[in-house]
């Protein structure tokens, strides 16, 4: 039996006769099926992030507490609207951010992956300890979600249920770069006497950094540990927010100078001035705003367009 390019099957019969049935529609049919099937296990953002050729973009959202709030119903939108342009690679959602509580990360993200957009998980270690954690990847691995950003996480906020959450932190986010890694070649444990493997996931999974610390020390500090995180097997990095444009070329330059060839994502957040004075006042680890930075905001939100227009040229200017 032989499938011709021009859609046409050719059956050879014993005696040498053949005979010529066209076909093409169901050949169309099931070309489709395997295209479509392809682009199911297809990961588009881990391509688009090792091509150097294609210009990674991700979307990140923060979903809030509750359930049924606008918040939620926003990002949902948003998430649709990204996966019909096709200009984002992958929209990611934020885990207890801040140590606040909110919708589960990977719940949001399983809903993603219906709307037609890679979802970036992200996993923070500070509320869950390691079974918590090899279960809830066991759970996206089994609903086809392979993008992850390990994270430590910040200490827990004061405005959970009557207080303050008691932290975890069983592991971190060395540790759990690691325990990805032994999951992709198939964990292996122990029942009952017997050791056996588990199946291998396809996980695709990043860090974070931030090479704004404000002193030495601190830097010194996020060096040492993303090179635990790339040594341990982070694929891919992300920075926490920054306005210091030379931080990142600290970053790329220590990348090469260590012979580290992983990509790394900064993160363009349009700067409103309330966030600004937060960050200005340390309220948010990692995120620096000098006082010449807040000062320029406060003066650009007096302008007749509150400040629109010169947040967007800020943020583009570190898009460009």
């Amino acid at each position: 039996m032989q499938i011709e390019a021009d859609g046409y099957i050719s059956l050879a019969g014993k005696d040498g006769d053949a005979s010529i049935t066209q076909l093409a529609e169901p050949i169309a049919r099931l070309r489709e099926k395997l295209s479509s099937r392809l682009r199911e296990r297809a990961n588009l953002f881990k391509e688009a992030m090792l091509d150097p050729d294609t210009f990674c973009v991700t979307w990140e959202h923060v979903p809030g507490r509750g359930a049924f709030e606008i918040q939620q119903e926003k990002l949902v939108e948003e998430a649709t609207r990204a996966a019909r342009g096709g200009k984002v690679h992958a929209v990611s959602v934020t885990d207890n951010p801040g140590g606040n509580p909110a919708i589960s990360t990977e719940i949001l993200c399983t809903e993603l992956k219906k709307l037609g957009i890679e979802p970036l998980v992200h996993v923070a270690f500070r509320d869950k300890n390691r079974n918590q954690v090899e279960s809830l990847l066991y759970g996206v691995a089994a609903l086809g979600v392979r993008n992850l950003l390990m994270l430590t996480g910040d200490y827990p906020a004061s405005g959970g249920f009557m207080g303050r959450a008691r932290p975890n932190f069983d592991l971190d986010s060395v540790h759990g770069l690691q325990l990805v890694r032994m999951m992709n070649n198939g964990l292996e444990h122990e029942a009952l006497g017997r050791k056996s493997v588990l199946a291998p996931t396809d996980f695709f999974a990043g860090a974070a950094v931030s090479p704004f610390k404000q002193t030495e020390a601190e830097l010194m500090g996020q060096y040492y540990k993303l090179r635990k995180k790339i040594e341990s097997g982070a694929g891919f990095l992300i920075t926490q927010l920054g306005y210091d444009i030379r931080k990142y070329h600290e970053l790329m330059t220590w990348l090469k100078l260590n012979g580290y060839d992983v990509p790394a994502v900064i993160n363009i957040y349009v700067l409103p001035y309330a966030a600004a004075r937060t960050m200005n006042a340390n309220q948010i680890p990692g995120a620096v705003v000098t006082a010449k930075l807040l000062n320029e905001i406060d003066a650009e939100r007096k302008g007749e367009d509150k400040g629109r227009q010169a947040r967007l040229m800020r943020a583009a200017r570190m898009y460009a």
